[in-house]
């Protein structure tokens, strides 16, 4: 990075000199930065550029709406979509931005969040963001006030509530087990497939809560897996699937196996009779299990270490 506060040497180079004039010149933009992959310091070729702007926070709403018109004025722009889950999210609106002559993974990802989420001062912030911000590892282009070295304030989750939460999150894992009978035993690969995949994400999740409370509202892969016993993590994340329904059936057997484990070693092992017996009905369903068993069995061992 340069003394002016830019990167050079990278595609991103040109779009942020063009960009960021029409950025710092407008009066509710309080900062800019770059975070993500960029920020951190770990991008690779493939890497999108991560743009985050904080403003006041009484214009999130109208300074998102003009995003794509603001980035259309500074550089040629193909496509610009807002990220619809967080459309009415009061704290944060992603814009996804495809670039004219730049191939679809050079493109621009662009947060746009209130001053007090910058801040870290949200009440409403959850885990993944306030984390990115406790890391503090980011290229600040435009911080006038110095607002991004604002101390964070202290985040404490009461225990009663990540208890709860790792309770209703175990409760919803077994209900997804139960959705995923249906498809297995009719032979439909793609919903066990999709039924796998959500309780996959949701296992990582869990495991990561049960060992840090910190990690409530996080839901950033990567961040969750430094708080999971390594082999677990390999074991959720490599598992090899095939192209046949039974590789995806010895797979949820794993899980399974997981969840049971998990389930016990918090005492929620009578948390729902209906989530149980669709367990043990699935369990009944299910290949034999010895071999899964004893790889996860090794697991669990180092989790608890």
């Amino acid at each position: 990075m340069s003394p002016d506060g830019h990167i050079h040497g990278e595609w991103w180079d040109s779009i942020i000199s063009q960009l960021m004039p029409h950025l710092a010149s407008r009066a509710e933009v309080c900062a800019v930065w770059i975070g993500g992959s960029v920020g951190r310091g770990e991008s690779d070729e493939w890497s999108d550029l991560d743009l985050y702007i904080a403003v006041e926070d009484e214009s999130l709403a109208r300074f998102s709406a003009r995003i794509s018109s603001l980035v259309a004025a500074a550089v040629p722009v193909s496509f610009a979509a807002e990220f619809s889950p967080l459309r009415d999210n009061s704290t944060e609106r992603v814009w996804f931005v495809f670039l004219l002559n730049h191939p679809p993974y050079q493109k621009l990802d662009i947060h746009v969040q209130t001053r007090s989420a910058a801040v870290g001062s949200d009440s409403r912030l959850g885990g993944m963001q306030l984390r990115d911000l406790a890391a503090r590892r980011r290229i600040v282009l435009h911080d006038p006030d110095e607002l991004l070295e604002t101390p964070l304030p202290p985040r404490a989750v009461p225990p009663e509530h990540a208890v709860a939460v790792l309770g209703d999150l175990l409760a919803t894992i077994g209900a997804t087990f139960g959705l995923l009978m249906g498809p297995l035993w009719r032979g439909d690969y793609w919903a066990s497939l999709s039924h796998l995949d959500t309780i996959r994400r949701d296992l990582i999740y869990a495991l990561a809560l049960e060992r840090d409370t910190e990690a409530v509202g996080d839901n950033y892969l990567k961040r969750l897996a430094a708080s999971i016993a390594p082999d677990l993590y390999a074991t959720l994340t490599t598992a090899r699937i095939g192209a046949d329904v039974q590789s995806l059936a010895r797979i949820a057997g794993t899980f399974l196996t997981m969840y049971e484990h998990l389930c016990t070693r918090v005492g929620l092992v009578d948390a729902s009779p209906y989530i149980l017996i669709h367990v043990a009905q699935l369990r009944a369903a299910l290949p034999p299990l010895a071999s899964f068993a004893e790889s996860v069995d090794e697991g669990v061992a180092a989790q608890r270490l």
